[in-house]
């Protein structure tokens, strides 16, 4: 059996400020079209797991109604923040035999480290016919290569939850890292033993911000999984995003999965 993860950042609302978008993306920034058109974005995908983040309560209840009770849904609202990561698991495909989630202890949300910054992942634990899966679902708080160490959030985070991982070879790590491919935050998921199911499609960018187009975004997994990566649509640093055929900043990532 086969089954296929999808993975995307789909722009909480309360992060919106239009003076960071494209003139052309401004239409479709509005959020009476923006949330009905996700929900038919992301049902157009037919995934079996969606690993999403930047959710909102809102966003939440709307995609868990158009995607239906075939699908068991999971939300984790961040600490102190209005967004959280959810996942939503096809019925017929696994069933959820558990739903946890870590609270970074990363010191990110104060200037001093006293205070954590929110962030977090989701873990779920997967069992299917073809076998058991451990799915992971997170959005790292971005850093600039030049931190100092105690101000590497993403690589603190990433290393925090690949630590409380079990199964690596059956293990799916997913979601917006903040990091380009190059980065010690994607150096620690190799050195977990964990595959970059686009390492062999450099220019599979995933958002623009700061007319940049760059992969932030990614889909990892263990050895005992094989993986086909959805061809993504192309985009450059002018690309307007949102737009009307993609109701988001970021450009939805996944792949199709068999155990080896």
């Amino acid at each position: 059996m086969d089954f296929f993860v999808l993975s995307c950042n789909i722009l909480a609302d309360a992060y919106i400020r239009p003076e960071y978008y494209r003139p052309e993306a401004l239409p479709w920034l509005d959020a009476a079209w923006r949330l009905p058109a996700l929900v038919a974005y992301l049902r157009g995908f037919e995934a079996d797991i969606l690993c999403l983040q930047e959710v909102e309560t809102k966003a939440y209840s709307a995609i868990a109604q158009g995607l239906g009770k075939d699908y068991a849904g999971h939300l984790a609202a961040k600490r102190g923040r209005p967004d959280g990561c959810a996942c939503f698991v096809r019925r017929r495909a696994f069933a959820v035999e558990a739903a946890t989630v870590l609270h970074y202890r990363d010191g990110g949300g104060s200037a001093t480290g006293e205070q954590d910054s929110g962030h977090l992942a989701q873990v779920l634990q997967l069992a299917g016919a073809a076998g058991r899966l451990q799915i992971a679902n997170t959005h790292l708080k971005w850093h600039p290569p030049s931190a100092l160490p105690l101000q590497r959030w993403g690589l603190i985070q990433i290393e925090q939850l690949l630590a409380g991982l079990a199964a690596p070879p059956t293990t799916i790590v997913c979601g917006d890292f903040n990091a380009d491919p190059d980065s010690e935050v994607l150096a620690s998921c190799a050195a977990a033993g964990l595959m970059d199911c686009y390492s062999d499609r450099p220019d599979a960018y995933t958002c623009n911000s700061n007319a940049v187009a760059k992969r932030i975004d990614y889909v990892q997994h263990g050895a005992a999984l094989r993986a086909e990566p959805i061809d993504v649509p192309a985009i450059a640093g002018a690309t307007p995003l949102p737009s009307p055929a993609h109701p988001t900043d970021h450009i939805a990532i996944g792949a199709r999965f068999c155990f080896a």
